[in-house]
């Protein structure tokens, strides 16, 4: 999907553009969201055996050259401090296994090359038709990287050459041959990443799904008054209202349309994202400013929803009807439509200026978590035998 830095850099010089033309698409790249990426491995080769001799106390000539070193793995890992799937090299190499030396020194194993992916990377064998060279995506998922520091030993290196000590055998002391080490594994692969948030958002463009993640989080994502301010997803961490200091992941993706599962629109290239979430947030527009009845916007977009995953239609969710600070009389002849025919529950609020019930949005989101994931979300109990001392007698 995506070359390297450097063959952009070479597409960019080759242009006839100005350099004000050369930064704008140096920035139009760096500001891409890569959640999709081919990537060809090849392990290290192992080391070469060694040939070699030495002569004994009573003056016998044996060979003495051992084997070379291992070549290095390639290994994926989970970081969270890697947001995308973006490398300086979609073609990596690994490390060459040390070739084995004289006096029976065997040669050291070449260091494993480890690649950071962000957490919820998915990793599938990647086959080349011989004939066209067409790439063809396995269905089977090679790794899940679901988890920080989880690893994939995606290519495996060589192994080392024999040294000529290797073949004494018997009356044989002196050898004279060794062998090559091997090459390390080739293969390509494709990864995928699917975001792991607790809670997804999900609404139509310009519906204030950023603004609502600015309101009760740190995360800072683009806001406009046009549509499609997002372009890639944006994941911030939300504080519960408990005595734990609980903290849950929103995740917000491009605004959805109209016939997104056949490929209108941004959201549905980022719908993956918001595939794993244990909790669905709709975001509506409550009072009409677009020209859209907002109960026909959640009739759209769970059957999109449907139509794209079925698993994502029987997640729990909650309705959040925002924009009640522009035209009250509208917004609660839409909250009353949405209350009568919704079957989840609606809070209203404006993620604007943080009126209406935004904090009981996020106890009602942290009580939906504490019942679908009680191990993660435990439900804390403070109340102890202490506060019964302090009765007076």
């Amino acid at each position: 999907f995506f070359g390297s830095d450097a063959e952009f850099m070479e597409s960019v010089k080759d242009s006839s553009s100005s350099s004000s033309n050369v930064k704008k698409k140096v920035f139009k790249e760096k500001s891409k969201f890569y959640d999709r990426a081919f990537m060809l491995l090849t392990a290290g080769p192992g080391g070469n055996g060694h040939k070699s001799f030495t002569t004994d106390r009573q003056g016998n000539k044996l060979a003495d050259g051992e084997r070379g070193g291992s070549g290095g793995n390639i290994i994926f890992m989970a970081s969270s401090r890697k947001e995308m799937l973006r490398f300086d090299s979609y073609h990596v190499k690994g490390n060459a296994g040390e070739n084995g030396s004289s006096r029976s020194k065997r040669g050291k194993q070449a260091a494993d090359t480890i690649i950071d992916v962000p957490i919820g990377t998915i990793i599938r064998n990647v086959e080349r038709c011989p004939m066209t060279r067409t790439r063809n995506i396995s269905e089977e998922i090679l790794a899940d990287l679901d988890e920080t520091n989880s690893t994939y030993i995606a290519a495996i290196g060589g192994k080392g050459g024999f040294g000529n000590a290797s073949f004494r055998r018997g009356f044989r002391r002196r050898p004279h041959f060794s062998t090559s080490g091997e090459p390390g594994e080739t293969k390509e692969v494709f990864m995928e990443l699917k975001s792991l948030a607790d809670v997804g958002l999900v609404g139509f463009p310009n519906a204030g799904k950023s603004s609502l993640l600015r309101q009760i989080s740190r995360a800072r994502p683009k806001v406009g008054h046009w549509a499609f301010t997002t372009l890639q997803p944006h994941i911030g961490y939300v504080e519960a209202n408990d005595t734990a200091m609980t903290q849950f992941t929103v995740a917000d993706i491009p605004g959805l349309l109209e016939g997104a599962s056949e490929g209108r629109g941004l959201g549905h290239h980022f719908l993956r994202h918001i595939e794993r979430t244990k909790v669905l947030l709709f975001v509506l527009d409550g009072s009409g400013s677009e020209g859209r009845d907002p109960l026909d916007d959640f009739a759209i977009l769970t059957d999109e929803l449907q139509r794209y995953s079925k698993k994502l239609t029987k997640a729990p969710a909650l309705v959040f009807l925002n924009k009640q600070d522009l035209s009250p009389e509208d917004f609660e002849k839409h909250s009353e439509r949405i209350r009568e025919f919704c079957p989840y529950d609606v809070v209203c609020g404006s993620a604007k200026d943080g009126s209406g019930d935004i904090d009981m949005m996020i106890e009602k989101l942290h009580g939906i978590l504490k019942q679908t994931d009680p191990e993660q979300f435990p439900d804390y109990n403070y109340h102890t035998s202490s506060s019964k001392k302090s009765t007076v007698s």
